[in-house]
């Protein structure tokens, strides 16, 4: 049985460590997520699920170009770029995750938690190996602000490498959280009992476990 491993982006040294068939155990507050919805084609959505996966690539955001998505939320110019969240606050953002609805001052995007919807996580790894988050500028962010608005929001830049990023099903996420927690992503097949990876989808009560071998597990 492989062991199961629990990292964050300090723990990472531990995946030299792993042994053949062992499988990491990230925490969704240290993944990076976007949300879309294909059929919302005003923000990048192309109609069809499959093309609106995001793949293994170069990312060259600039500061400039996050800034002018931020203040053009409807694509009014046709210029926006895919724009990214910390894995938690994507989830809650996007009406996913609601354990926190009633606490929390937010309102979900519209149409973000539809069956139909993609969720695109790159893993710790990514910037382990030198992905660099780009923020808005501090002018942007404080008309945000004055706006009575703020900026979760950033760009990227750097390669994301294949293994780096995994894609699911809002489906899949919900499933998650009402379940046992842990959302897979086997290797090859869906039915398949090895594992790329798993991310823990309740990161809020992971503390115990950080850093900490949780197996061998079947």
């Amino acid at each position: 049985m492989p062991n199961f491993f629990v990292s964050r982006n300090k723990k990472l040294q531990s995946v030299a460590s792993l042994l053949p068939g062992d499988v990491m155990v990230y925490s969704m507050q240290d993944c990076v997520v976007r949300i879309q919805n294909p059929a919302d084609l005003s923000r990048g959505g192309t109609g069809d699920f499959r093309a609106s996966m995001i793949p293994p690539q170069t990312f060259n955001h600039t500061v400039a170009q996050v800034d002018a998505t931020i203040n053009d939320y409807d694509n009014i110019n046709k210029r926006n770029i895919p724009l990214w969240l910390n894995g938690d606050y994507a989830l809650r953002y996007a009406g996913i995750d609601k354990r926190l609805k009633d606490v929390e001052r937010m309102v979900p995007q519209a149409g973000l938690s539809a069956n139909g919807s993609l969720v695109t996580i790159i893993l710790p790894t990514a910037f382990a190996s030198g992905v660099r988050r780009i923020e808005a500028s501090a002018a942007c962010r404080e008309a945000q602000v004055r706006a009575g608005s703020s900026v979760a929001a950033f760009g990227l830049n750097g390669t994301v490498a294949s293994g780096q990023i995994v894609g699911a099903t809002v489906t899949a996420v919900t499933t998650a959280l009402a379940g046992n927690r842990f959302l897979p992503f086997p290797k090859g097949e869906v039915n398949s009992t090895e594992f790329h990876c798993l991310i823990d989808i309740k990161s809020g009560d992971i503390s115990s476990l950080i850093g900490t071998n949780i197996g061998p597990t079947k």
